[in-house]
């Protein structure tokens, strides 16, 4: 039981580590959002921001799909009631906050984390539309 509990920590650290808001700017634009913005965050609203609507979309998706996919996969097999199973909640987002793959430079963790509670709760998926929404218009807009 322990290893089934590891394998999903691990799956979501590695998961989290993949910085998104870094890459795909990178490969579609040619920044480097990091050194363009005042935070230095690779972060889903400086990919909007720096990058554009397209590729602040599919980054936006990619890092949901980073928190939602390792949870959702856990949820199945293990019970969410154990205590264990908030280190499979926390692994992408820790992941995502000190990245094994970017020498610790991660973002501030807010589209990995809605993507893990839509892991836990895909049946909510209006609350996150709403949610999302929210952060387009108060991050994005304003």
């Amino acid at each position: 039981m322990a290893v089934k509990y590891f394998i999903y920590i691990i799956l979501g650290y590695l998961s989290g580590s993949v910085l998104y808001a870094y890459l795909v700017p990178k490969y579609f634009s040619g920044i480097d959002i990091r050194e363009l913005s005042d935070d230095n965050n690779p972060g889903t609203a400086n990919a909007f921001v720096y990058a554009g609507f397209g590729v602040g979309v599919i980054v936006l998706l990619l890092e949901l799909a980073k928190g939602f996919v390792p949870v959702y996969l856990a949820k199945g097999i293990i019970s969410k009631g154990r205590l264990c199973f908030s280190l499979i909640m926390t692994s992408p987002v820790v992941g995502h906050a000190m990245p094994l793959f970017n020498r610790g430079r991660g973002g501030k963790c807010i589209a990995v984390s809605f993507g893990v509670l839509l892991g836990l709760y895909p049946e909510l998926m209006p609350v996150v539309i709403l949610a999302a929404v929210y952060i387009f218009f108060s991050v994005i807009l304003v």
